[in-house]
């Protein structure tokens, strides 16, 4: 019994981690725009990088130089916030995906955003 719950833990432990592996990233981006709106009642932004981030998953067919975020929370304020920051002083990022794009169907949601300096 202990053999199966330990084989078990072993296959729901890769199963999370790869999920989380196949989540698109982008490292030492600029951004160039910032495009934000009400669509299909969705607050939303696009947030635009100089370059393509690696490891998209499936469903991110659009542009493949942004991901989306959604302002109507507080992180989502957050991440806008330290985008424009970055945008305004021309700082690198780092930005993170979540694998899914519950946003807008064809673009990757963010999921993380960090200013490079």
């Amino acid at each position: 019994m202990k053999s199966i719950l330990l084989k078990a833990f072993f296959i729901i432990n890769i199963a999370v981690m790869s999920s989380a592996t196949l989540a698109g990233s982008v490292s030492s981006a600029k951004i160039t725009q910032i495009y934000c709106g009400y669509y299909d009642g969705a607050n939303m932004c696009s947030i635009y990088f100089d370059k393509a981030p690696t490891s998209s998953p499936s469903c991110h067919t659009k542009s493949r130089k942004r991901m989306q975020i959604r302002t109507d929370d507080d992180t989502g304020k957050a991440i806008l916030s330290l985008a424009l920051t970055a945008y305004s002083t021309q700082n690198t990022v780092y930005a993170g995906g979540k694998n899914t794009c519950a946003i807008w169907s064809d673009t990757e949601d963010m999921n993380v955003i960090t200013i490079k300096h």
